[in-house]
């Protein structure tokens, strides 16, 4: 995960916000559509980002979304101090960081699984239930085929990697042969 600093103090400040409300769970669901829709829609996302469309125009559309009860007044509030401090294209990038900050709250991470061919569910599980005894977390798996590992696997958890690849040992072999 990628975010910029700018995002995650956005994130962090709403984040906060809505805890402190009582609020998050329905505000964070509503924004979890928003970016679903972004992300699945061009043209919502050229209107978003579009240095064209003026403030105006946005904040229309979104009290629109609210006054048809779609969004909540918190996350209309949110998305119009995006819209007047030009940093609605953040959208997807706070919405990420706030869902990092509601899984490190539960307990809860992301791995990130990389294997040199497709794993059945034993395996998963096996490999689960290691990183959750190495994190201490709750462990979703993000998990990725990658041929040129070769074999064994490569795991990473926020910046920590695990990397039991055959492609990672011959890597630090030939690393400390030609020193």
């Amino acid at each position: 995960m990628r975010v910029d600093i700018v995002s995650k103090r956005y994130a962090q400040a709403f984040y906060e916000t809505l805890k402190e409300g009582g609020k998050f769970d329905s505000v964070f669901s509503q924004l979890k559509e928003m970016v679903a829709v972004l992300q699945e829609s061009q043209d919502f996302l050229n209107f978003i980002k579009s240095p064209l469309i003026k403030r105006d125009e946005k904040v229309s559309f979104f009290g629109k979304l609210k006054n048809d009860g779609k969004i909540t007044s918190d996350l209309y509030n949110f998305l119009v101090l995006l819209i007047n401090k030009g940093r609605i294209s953040l959208l997807p990038e706070i919405y990420e960081y706030m869902n990092f900050l509601d899984m490190e709250d539960k307990g809860e991470v992301v791995a990130e699984v990389t294997t040199a061919f497709e794993v059945n569910d034993d395996i998963k599980n096996e490999i689960k239930a290691s990183l959750e005894k190495v994190s201490g977390k709750k462990v979703f798996l993000d998990l990725k085929v990658d041929k040129s590992i070769i074999a064994g696997l490569v795991a990473k958890i926020k910046s920590v990697q695990f990397d039991a690849s055959v492609k990672g040992q011959l890597d630090r072999l030939k690393d400390s042969i030609i020193g």
